[in-house]
C-alpha cells in the first residue's frame, strides 16, 4: 500500500462535526488545500477550514498534509478528506527502490487528483511544491508564496511559478499573524472576511481513554487537577531555561495545588528528565508517550498549560485551556493564538523579536528569554488558572 494516500477523517469526541452533506462526486464544490507540516502552523490555518465550511456547507474539502503532521487534522470536524503526503515516496528519496517507484507513485497521484476534479486549489507552500501545482487543473488556483523553507529563488523561477496560479499572494502582501495569512485567501474564493479566529482541533474517544489510563498508571487519579508543562521546542530560541521551568513546576504544585505533567517528543525525553530532576516536587513525566491527538486530549483536561511558542501552546488555544506562553525570538503578534484564555510573555530587547532559529546575540545569547524571570511566569500562571 502506498504511504501517500487519501484517507477519511476520524470522528472527534470533543467538537461537533460539520462535513460535506453529500458524496465527493455530488459536492457543490471541491476544494484542495496544501500545507504539509508544522503542527502550530497547521492549527493556525484551521479557522480557514471553518470559514469555508460556513460559506460552502456542501463543499468537499481535502487537505494535503505530511504524514508526521496528519494527526493535527485527521479528526478535524470540518474536513472531508486528507491526502497524507510522504515526501520520500513521492520525490524518490530513500534509496533505489523509491527512485524506481517514483514515476508510478506520481502517475497514481496525478490520476487520483484528476478524478476529483477540484474547483479550487490553495497552496500555502506554492514555491516549494511546484510539481504538485502543475498537475492540478483547478478552475481557481491560489498561490501563497512564503519563501521560508526553500533556497532563494531566481526572479525568472518566481515569475514562472506565479504563472501556475490565477491569484498570487506574495510575501509583501502577508498580514502579520499566521492565522490572518491563511484567511487572506478567502477573498479570492468569493467569501467574505471571517470574524471567527478560533482554531479547531479534534481528538477521539480512544485518545481520551488512553490519557486516563496513562495518568492513572502514573499515580494521577481521575479527579485530580493537573497542569501540563511543555519545556521544549525544535527551536533553541524558544526554549526557556530548564531550571526555571523546574522552579515554576514546584510553584504550580505547592501554591496552585496542581499536579504537574511534563510532556515532550521522543527526542526530548532527556531534557524533560533533566528538568524533572531539577524539581523538588517530582512532576509526572510522559515525554514520548502520547501521539499528537493523545497530547491534545491531555491538554483538554488540564487546568493550565505552560510552555514556549510551540505546538502545545496552539493546542491549548484551540481547546480553550488556560495557558502561559514564554516567547523568545518569535513575535507574539504573529504567533500567539488570536483566541483563547492565555497569557503570552516576552521581553523587549534591541535584537528582537528576530524570528530566527538560532541566536545571533554573541554578547548575551538568548537575552530575550533570559529577561523573562521566574517571578513573572509564576504570576502569569497564578492569573491564568483564574481565567
Amino acid at each position: 500500500m502506498p504511504l501517500t494516500k487519501f484517507i477519511g477523517p476520524l470522528e472527534p469526541t470533543n467538537i461537533a462535526v460539520r462535513r460535506c452533506g453529500s458524496t465527493l462526486n455530488a459536492a457543490s464544490k471541491k476544494i484542495l488545500i496544501v500545507r504539509l507540516g508544522s503542527h502550530g502552523d497547521i492549527l493556525m490555518g484551521t479557522p480557514l477550514i471553518k470559514s469555508i465550511r460556513d460559506a460552502e456547507p456542501n463543499a468537499w474539502i481535502t487537505w494535503v498534509v505530511e504524514r508526521s503532521s496528519a494527526e493535527v487534522l485527521d479528526a478535524n470536524p470540518y474536513i472531508d478528506e486528507l491526502l497524507v503526503w510522504h515526501g520520500a515516496e513521492m520525490l524518490g528519496r530513500g534509496g533505489p527502490h523509491r527512485l524506481i517507484a517514483r514515476p508510478f507513485r506520481q502517475a497514481w497521484l496525478k490520476r487520483e487528483l484528476a478524478t476529483r476534479d477540484f474547483d479550487t486549489f490553495i497552496s500555502f507552500q506554492a514555491e516549494e511544491l511546484l510539481g504538485l501545482s502543475q498537475i492540478i487543473n483547478a478552475k481557481t488556483k491560489i498561490g501563497f508564496f512564503d519563501y521560508f523553507n526553500v533556497k532563494p529563488l531566481s526572479a525568472s523561477t518566481i515569475e514562472e511559478a506565479h504563472k501556475l496560479f490565477n491569484y498570487v499572494i506574495d510575501k509583501a502582501e502577508h498580514p502579520v499573524h499566521r492565522t490572518m495569512q491563511y484567511l487572506s485567501v478567502l477573498k479570492y474564493m468569493g467569501i467574505g472576511p471571517s470574524a471567527d479566529l478560533q482554531m479547531n482541533l479534534g481528538f477521539t474517544e480512544q485518545d481520551a481513554r488512553t490519557v486516563t489510563k496513562v495518568l492513572c498508571n502514573k499515580g494521577v487519579s481521575s479527579n485530580e487537577p493537573y497542569a501540563v508543562i511543555a519545556p521544549m521546542s525544535t527551536w533553541t530560541t524558544r526554549n526557556w531555561d530548564l531550571s526555571r521551568y523546574a522552579a515554576v513546576a514546584d510553584f504550580i504544585k505547592r501554591e496552585l495545588g496542581l499536579r504537574v505533567v511534563v510532556i515532550g517528543s521522543r527526542r526530548e525525553v532527556e531534557p524533560v528528565r533533566r528538568m524533572i530532576e531539577l524539581s523538588s516536587t517530582r512532576p509526572v513525566e510522559v515525554a514520548g508517550v502520547f501521539t499528537f491527538r493523545g497530547m491534545s486530549a491531555l491538554i483538554n483536561g488540564a487546568k493550565l498549560v505552560l510552555g514556549g511558542d510551540s505546538g502545545p501552546m496552539h493546542v491549548a488555544g484551540a481547546l480553550s485551556t488556560p495557558y502561559v506562553a514564554i516567547f523568545g525570538a518569535t513575535p507574539i503578534n504573529a504567533r500567539a493564538p488570536m483566541v483563547g484564555p492565555g497569557i503570552s510573555l516576552s521581553a523587549s530587547v534591541p535584537c528582537g523579536p528576530c524570528d530566527w532559529l538560532t541566536c545571533s546575540n554573541s554578547n548575551h545569547p538568548l537575552l530575550c528569554l533570559d529577561l523573562i524571570s521566574t517571578d513573572k511566569v509564576m504570576d502569569a500562571c497564578r492569573k491564568a488558572v483564574l481565567i
